[in-house]
């Protein structure tokens, strides 16, 4: 064939033959590792679900059970009492999300879990955190919530101050207004 002759298929409309595209090495590596780091994460991600799958869980349900606080029946009227932060917490609620804690810990630690009950068996644990100097007593806060909610069993109620930090008070009360007495501090259990 000489120089000036073009291949058999040249000049009638069809296209000169595809050239072959060879793979960079380096786009491989980075591909390989690609992978590689893929199937280390959905490892890791599968360790940590069932390490700590309960344990985040409980975190959101105790996050969901402050925020249901903070909007129940009867904390906007203990937040008119003098509170910068008023929370009506349900104890049954509260402690169920406590018990998961305390299971998962159990489990992780091999051991039976233990009974986690709040102080006074209240129904209902009322939370006030108010500026120093400025703080409602705890008879002020419960019967702020009664007089709003009309309870059926009894109430914790708490004063704190300096971001609950100091315990101005913590008393029971029955579902009409009688003081059980001045108690030590809300008794919730630690996860």
């Amino acid at each position: 064939m000489n120089p000036t002759q073009q291949p058999a298929g040249w000049g009638q409309g069809a296209a000169p033959p595809p050239v072959k595209k060879k793979t960079s090495g380096c786009l491989i590596a980075f591909l390989v590792v690609m992978g590689l780091g893929l199937v280390g994460a959905v490892g890791v991600g599968i360790w940590l679900y069932s390490t700590f799958g309960d344990a985040l869980g409980g975190i959101g349900d105790l996050a969901g059970i402050m925020m249901k606080a903070r909007n129940a029946p009867g904390a906007s009227e203990i937040r008119a009492r003098g509170c910068k932060e008023a929370m009506v917490i349900d104890a049954k609620e509260m402690l169920k999300t406590v018990q998961r804690f305390e299971e998962e810990a159990a489990k992780r630690e091999g051991r039976a879990p233990r009974s986690r009950p709040l102080s006074d068996d209240a129904e209902v644990v009322l939370v006030c955190q108010a500026e120093q100097g400025l703080a409602p007593t705890c008879e002020s806060v419960a019967k702020a919530y009664i007089a709003a909610v009309h309870p059926k069993g009894k109430l914790l109620a708490s004063v704190t101050t300096g971001g609950s930090k100091n315990a101005e008070c913590t008393e029971a009360f029955d579902a009409s207004g009688k003081s059980l007495g001045k108690r030590s501090g809300v008794q919730f259990p630690t996860p």
